[in-house]
This record gives C-alpha cells, structure tokens and sequence, in this order.
C-alpha cells in the first residue's frame, strides 16, 4: 500500500497557481467554441472539429454547465453559447413529454436519471450566471425530479424514470452522485436548503451507509432491496457508466461532492461530510493513483482494492485534483497539499494540452475508451479546483475563483 504521507527524502510536488488555472481554463473555453451545432452540443476531435455524430443530452448539458461557469469567472463572453444550450435543452429534439433522451435519434423510452441530473446542473449554473430561460428550464427539470425520479421513502433517485409498467430491479451510485451535484447546485441557484437536503440524503445513503460499510470502497451497483450485485458489469468490465467492481474516481468525486454539501449543514452534519470526504480520497489515492504506470488514476478495481481495468482515463485524475484541493483549503499544510502536488505533477507532465483540454487517456492500450476531446466539464472542475466554500457549486465558486486569481501573482 502507498504511504499517506511523503518520507523524508521527498521533497514535495507543486500545484500549479492559480492565474495558470484560470489560464488555461480560459484556452479550454476558446477551443469549446468550436462544440456548438444547431442542435445543441457535439464532440469535439483532438483538432477542434466537431464530429458527425448527432448531439447528445450529455454533451449539451456539461457544455451549457461549462459556459455558464466561464461567463461567471468573466474570462470571456459566453454566455450566448449557454443561451443556445438551454434554448436547446428546454425546446429542442433532446427533450420530448417525458424528459430528455440520450440523443434526437433515441427511440422513445424510459429515461436516465443520470441525464436529468446532467439538465438540473446546466440549468443551475446558467441560473446563477442570469442566462434567459435557464430559471425555467430549472423549474422544468426538478419538477420530472420531484414528480417521476424521486424515490422519497428511500432518500435517492430511481436509475430510470417514465418506465412502462414494472421498473427495473436496479439501483445506481453513479445516477444518484449526479443527481447530488445537480441539486446542491440548485440549492445555491435558488437559495433552497431543502435542495441541499435532498442532496444530503443522497450522500448519507451512499457514502454515510453504504461506503462507510465497505471500507470506504463503494460499490456502486444494487438490486432494489439494496443487495450488492458483485457480478454486475462483469462481461463489460469497461462500460463507461456502469462498469465492474469498484471506480477510484467516483471516489474522489462522491469526496468533493460531500465537501460541496458542508455549506448550510448542521455543523455534525458538516463535520461527518468532512470526515466521508477524507475517507473516500484517502481510499481512492491508495488504490488507484499509479495502480497501473507511473501516472494517473487507474479506471476500476476489485471490491478489495486490487485494479481491474487499468486504462488510466483523464476523469479520475481531475476528479482527485477536484476532491483534493478543497481538502487541503479546509486543512493546509497536511498530506493534501503533497498529494495534490503529485497529481498536479502526473497531469502537466501526461494529460494536460496546450489547448487547454486533456488527453483523455493514457497508457499502453491502442484502442481508446474515449476518442477525442469531448469533455470539459471534469477539465473546468480540476481547473477551478480549491475555491468552493461557501459555495455548493462550480458556478458559485467561479468569481471567487477568478477574484483570487487575478490578485496572486503567478509561480
């Protein structure tokens, strides 16, 4: 197992400052541009073109989310292009009587909570940076949350909603994380701590119960009773959303997003947030960070720690850089500044672009998971990384963020 704590002879790594960030979140934003199609959002090439693929509910929701935060940190004017992504979220072919459908070609199903928690961030964050219509396109997406996704009883989100006769015998992490992040950003876009609450639940049944239960290596897929399914995702070990075993970098991000839902909590509440998230990353750096190379974050591992797939993607580091920084803000000077140093050190060195967006994979497996650059949304996180309190959010932290940016002179 890899030491807590640099030895004696390690000098420690640096993160970068934070005009860099800012920096280089701006380039990121200038080659997002290029994403915009009628539609909606499309997936952008490693060049900057956009690829002849129709666009999705995901890629239009996290580029409306992204534009909406860089309009906010006042790096640039973009808040026509997260216009255009809610215009086309609240009317456009991604959205039909039910909710939101994966792409405009998508037979009519049930639908995913995972991408009504996609819709209910956008329209937090372009709320909070006054986009027209984001407030009730907001309304829209927390009414199908209340009225069809919601499982009140349980305290969670339903994996799938609108569902024609018996629902599935399944129940998600990954859909109920992002639902989460999507209500704590809702709680600061409407100034709602029973959104905050709702989001609380979620972590409490997740992370409180059922992480704290498996040592902090959360499983992440359950029959409706709750049961672990141990098997499940065993013949598609690499599935991007629903894969085998355990993900390091869910780790990390369920351990930022506990720290987003400390603001407005009871200060017990509050404090067992703190502990969940110390937890979570403390278990995702010791087995996943350079599980598998010299760099990076190894995709799954077994419920025992031991990796499974050993594709280091770019998501998880971001996500660890995310988690990390916020926890060395609330505890400076302890192993989170090492450890943030070291995986700012594995980023610059390995994922990090001139354009500001990040290698989505590396490694020595020919075919990728992801072709492409379609992602800014986990990017635009490990950039703004370290300035949320108070906030719940991205959107809420990004003028404070680039406040302290442009008053630090850079390293």
């Amino acid at each position: 197992m890899k030491s807590n704590a640099p030895g004696p002879d390690i000098a420690p790594a640096l993160a970068p400052s934070l005009t860099w960030r800012l920096e280089r979140f701006a380039r990121l934003l200038r080659f997002a541009t290029a994403s915009r199609m009628s539609d909606g959002f499309g997936w952008l090439t490693e060049s900057g073109q956009v690829r002849p693929v129709p666009t999705t509910t995901l890629l239009t929701a996290r580029y409306t989310h992204v534009f909406s935060v860089g309009d906010l940190a006042g790096i640039g004017d973009y808040g026509a292009l997260a216009e255009h992504g809610v215009a086309r979220l609240s009317s456009g072919p991604l959205r039909d009587s039910v909710g939101w459908q994966w792409d405009a070609s998508s037979e009519a199903t049930a639908k995913q909570s995972y991408l009504l928690a996609q819709v209910i961030l956008a329209a937090s964050s372009a709320s909070i940076a006054g986009i027209p219509g984001a407030g009730e396109l907001l309304d829209d997406a927390l009414g199908i949350l209340d009225e069809s996704a919601w499982d009140d009883p349980e305290g969670v989100v339903r994996d799938t909603y609108g569902f024609p006769g018996t629902a599935p015998d399944y129940r998600g992490a990954n859909s109920n994380m992002h639902a989460a992040e999507g209500l704590l950003a809702a709680a600061d876009a409407l100034g709602s701590e029973d959104r905050a609450d709702q989001a609380r639940r979620i972590i409490d049944r997740f992370v409180g119960r059922i992480a704290a239960a498996h040592d902090w290596l959360m499983p992440e897929h359950f029959d409706s009773s709750w049961r672990v399914l141990k098997d499940f995702g065993r013949n598609h070990r690499s599935d991007e959303f629903k894969p085998y075993g355990v993900t390091p970098g869910h780790l990390f991000e369920w351990a930022r997003i506990c720290l987003n839902a400390r603001p407005g909590a009871e200060p017990a509440t509050a404090d067992a947030l703190h502990d969940w998230a110390r937890n979570l990353a403390r278990r995702g750096h010791e087995v996943g960070w350079r599980a598998a190379g010299d760099s990076g974050v190894v995709y799954t591992t077994t419920f025992t720690g031991r990796p499974v797939v050993t594709r280091r993607l770019h998501w998880p580091l971001t996500e660890a850089i995310a988690a990390t920084a916020h926890l060395a803000e609330l505890q400076p000077g302890e192993v989170w500044d090492w450890r943030l140093g070291l995986y700012w050190e594995d980023a610059r060195r390995d994922y990090v672009e001139e354009a500001g967006t990040w290698a989505h994979e590396r490694g020595p497996h020919p075919e990728r998971m992801t072709m492409g650059r379609p992602d800014a949304y986990h990017v635009a996180g490990a950039y703004l990384s370290g300035a949320a309190d108070p906030h719940r959010c991205l959107a809420g932290a990004a003028r404070t963020f680039a406040a302290r940016a442009n008053g630090v002179e850079d390293a």
